[in-house]
């Protein structure tokens, strides 16, 4: 047979090192023909390296498309610890805010990463970012297979890989460079395990592992047990109880710097119960999967986990039963499979206590969950590389994992929102706009996240970068007044409601038709621009965008304009007739302090009850709700609500929710002969959550009457409100 598959039957020297930490002799690994069949036509790995091309360019673009160089959540709190440091400028304050731990976690290495984007160029950490995820998912291929496939088959695979980790399944961690410790802790800690298990003796190994023991710490909480798998895979799969035993000095290295303190005392932590702590880790495994369905998602989890038990199970057996210890890359991907089951076990037990298995369902969870799928596919590959059958299921599993990838996980639509949340923080913070609403979805405290974006503006960074280039609008075509003969754009002003002292925001939507405004600016009497955004993508319907505007005046008496992407002027919008700037409106969950107020209510279409029925949330400390569409289907109606006394010095409260579509819904305030004040449209940024709309007593009198109204009778059309409370909002909101 002297076919090209069989010219590649090659001797290949198999290193291995006894227990005393001594090398062996090179022992002859013979590639048969069977094996040999793996050496694919040239054409077929043409065909192959061409889709693994297609599939990580889509991975690539689809990532590129919706990165934001902005922050995310508990990036918001790295933001503000490096802030500290950059105002300190010592090297402790730098070395203290890269220590510092936010929840479980010492994030260093992901600081180092938006260090990077303030200091060298904004959008620079996405690029570092998916150049991480990238060379984690290409290095998890050259772990388990450099040594058994050619090297146009490895540089398929490498790609395939790269594909893989920057697919859609993970959207989140392909978005948001502040949640670079993700792929930083996958490839550290296999590297970790991979350098023990490869060292030539115990002494190389230790050297080695301590330095990447110290880098995984500062990846996530859970890079401390990157040493203790290593030791493990050591003792179990290469029977080396000299190396096993070494690896507790990583390990202790790693635990004390995880548990040396800088900020205080971590706080307790209540750990969940075991059935809660397996049913919240089975969810975290199967994470990968791309459904809500927390049975499905646990399903797939309990498939992984049994496989990679049984897999280090037999790694076990034939180690110590039948004295075959394993090579030292299968020793380090069976090490890396425990270690992907020990972080789920942590999870679980952390997190379990937190919420339902179905909190778990996250897409920045699915990296870990589709490494420990990809593990348990190429160990079984490699270690039964010599028959086709397991070699082909191998294969199947890895294109079935590749088109599991490439769905977009079903958070995709809330984390498009959250970005456009993000973009809208960004547009504001540049405002100089304190939005509550707006703070609350950007990170858990809107009183800590204000300090933070007033550090940003002084020193210059991030948001406030103009180097950002798109970030800022063209503002340059704006001198002068307006032309009077400027053109209506297709769209309409919603709402106009006051968020503080000095500050308004205005809602709207723009149509997304040839010629549409690429930016909305609004403009002082004097002409001086005085806010700007961008239209979003709209959850209503495709053939609209919304925007929120942050503006720093009383209202816009120059008028609010769109742009082109260059700044040329292209048309006006028209302003509401009445005078809505007298609302202002504030989220607060779950509850509203302050008394009740002395009111009278009645109407036609909305049912009373004495709780808010599902989905609304709980409202603590308001005895009853009525909604238009509380008792059945939804319905159109009106209800009054008139103010019988006032509370000099404080503000009324109207606790107020509606569904998916609150477009025909309106509140008027009106006066006692029953001429109109003020009218408003709630601009709710997410249904089914209470907001409360604000009225000063300054600007009420006894006989006046709130009127809520709902105009619509469709689906999610539908308005509840709680009775009324006089309260003294917090000054949180407004300019800085």
């Amino acid at each position: 047979m002297a076919s090209a598959a069989l010219r590649a039957a090659v001797l290949r020297p198999s290193p291995s090192t006894a227990s005393d930490g001594v090398a062996e002799p090179a022992r002859p690994v013979v590639i048969d023909a069977r094996e040999a069949r793996l050496a694919s036509p040239r054409w077929l790995t043409l065909v192959s390296l061409a889709a693994a091309l297609g599939f990580a360019g889509f991975g690539l673009g689809y990532s590129l498309l919706h990165a934001l160089p902005t922050l995310y959540w508990d990036g918001w709190g790295y933001a503000g610890v490096l802030l500290r440091a950059h105002e300190g400028g010592t090297l402790a304050d730098w070395a203290r805010a890269l220590h510092w731990r936010h929840n479980e976690h010492r994030p260093g290495l992901a600081k180092l990463v938006m260090l990077a984007d303030w200091y060298v160029r904004p959008g620079f950490g996405v690029w570092i970012h998916l150049a991480l995820m990238a060379a984690a998912g290409a290095f998890l291929f050259v772990l388990a297979l450099a040594d058994r496939v050619d090297r146009a088959s490895l540089v398929v695979l490498m790609v395939a890989g790269a594909g893989l980790f920057l697919a859609p399944v993970h959207v989140e961690n392909t978005t948001w460079f502040t949640q670079a410790q993700f792929p930083l802790f996958i490839g550290l800690s296999l590297g970790l395990i991979w350098a023990v298990m490869a060292a030539r003796s115990t002494a190389h190994a230790l050297l080695v592992a301590c330095p990447l023991a110290v880098l995984c710490t500062y990846t996530m909480a859970a890079g401390v047990l990157a040493p203790v798998a290593a030791g493990a895979a050591a003792l179990l799969f290469r029977r080396d109880g000299p190396r096993a035993l070494a690896m507790v000095v990583p390990a202790l290295i790693a635990a004390g710097l995880a548990s040396l303190s800088v900020e205080g005392a971590a706080p307790a932590r209540v750990f969940a119960a075991p059935l809660e702590a397996l049913a919240y880790g089975l969810a975290f495994l199967g994470s990968v999967t791309p459904t809500r369905t927390v049975w499905l998602a646990q399903a797939v989890g309990l498939a992984i986990a049994l496989g990679g038990l049984a897999l280090i199970a037999w790694g076990a057996h034939r180690c110590w039963r039948r004295g075959q210890p394993l090579d030292p890359r299968a020793a380090s991907l069976l090490g890396g499979i425990g270690l992907v089951l020990a972080v789920a076990v942590a999870t679980g037990l952390a997190r379990g206590a937190e919420g339902p298995p179905a909190y778990a369902l996250v897409s920045r969870y699915a990296l870990v969950s589709l490494t420990g799928l990809l593990l348990v596919i190429l160990v079984a590959v490699r270690l039964w590389l010599h028959r086709p059958a397991v070699v082909l299921a191998g294969r199947l599993a890895l294109v079935g994992a590749a088109v599991v990838a490439a769905v977009p996980h079903p958070w995709v639509s809330q984390v498009i929102q959250q970005r456009q949340r993000l973009a809208d923080v960004a547009d504001m913070a540049r405002n100089g706009i304190a939005d509550l609403e707006v703070l609350r979805f950007a990170y858990p405290s809107a009183e800590a996240l204000r300090p933070i974006l007033v550090s940003l503006r002084r020193a210059g960074l991030g948001l406030y970068d103009r180097a950002a280039g798109p970030a800022w609008p063209p503002l340059g075509a704006l001198a002068g007044a307006i032309p009077p003969d400027l053109p209506v754009c297709g769209g309409t002003i919603t709402a106009v409601t006051g968020i503080g002292p000095g500050a308004v925001r205005v809602s709207g939507v723009v149509g997304r038709a040839s010629g549409a405004p690429a930016w909305i600016v609004a403009r002082g009497a004097d002409g001086a621009v005085t806010g700007w955004t961008r239209p979003r993508r709209s959850v209503i319907g495709p053939q609209s965008d919304v925007f929120t505007l942050a503006i720093r005046v009383e209202a816009a008496p120059g008028g609010i304009i769109g742009l082109d992407a260059a700044g040329a002027i292209l048309c006006r919008f028209a302003m509401p007739s009445a005078t809505p700037i007298l609302f202002a409106q504030m989220p607060f969950m779950p509850g509203l302090a302050g008394t009740p107020a002395d009111v009278l209510i009645r109407g036609e279409g909305f049912d009373p009850a004495p709780a808010p029925p599902a989905p609304l949330r709980p409202l603590a400390g308001v005895a009853a709700v009525h909604g238009s569409g509380l008792a059945g289907a939804a319905r159109r109606g009106a209800l009054r609500i008139e103010i019988r006394a006032v509370a000099a010095g404080q503000t009324l409260a109207l606790p107020i929710a509606a569904g998916e579509d609150h477009r025909r819904q309106t509140v008027r305030l009106v006066d006692a002969d029953g001429t109109l004040l003020a009218e408003a449209a709630p601009a709710f940024r997410e249904h089914h959550l209470w907001y409360a709309l604000l009225l000063p007593a300054a600007l009420l009198r006894p006989g006046m009457a709130l009127v809520v109204s709902d105009g619509g009778d469709g689906f999610g059309e539908w308005v509840a409100v709680g009775e009324p409370r006089w309260i003294v909002p917090p000054e949180t909101g407004g300019r800085f």
